[in-house]
């Protein structure tokens, strides 16, 4: 995660390559190999994604799912290993810039 500088022909601004590495670093986040299939439970709508995009949805939607983004349930506001809700956002709004059908299909 910490060698991408790029998003399909996008360079990454330097809070996005920040975020990136802090995913990596603190909470465990790695790229596969391959595309990946995601599907959304309540649409089906399903989307093939690349190994980065697999990474951020991964993350956004497990740990939310686990209550484990601040402010997601009330056992999260006192939880120490609840993952920032700026953190969770802003690896939202990344998923967002370079995928943003894939978002609001599977996402949104």
């Amino acid at each position: 995660m910490k060698n991408v500088t790029q998003v399909n022909g996008k360079k990454l601004s330097k809070s996005e390559i920040n975020l990136l590495a802090k995913l990596a670093d603190k909470y465990g986040v790695t790229l596969g190999t391959s595309n990946e299939v995601r599907t959304n439970p309540f649409t089906g709508a399903a989307h093939s994604l690349p190994p980065l995009a697999v990474a951020l949805f991964d993350f956004i939607i497990d740990n939310y799912r686990k209550g484990l983004v601040k402010g997601s349930t009330v056992a999260s506001m006192s939880n120490p290993k609840a993952i920032p809700t700026a953190v969770w956002d802003k690896a939202r709004y990344t998923f967002l810039a370079y995928w943003p059908k894939e978002f609001y299909d599977l996402i949104d």
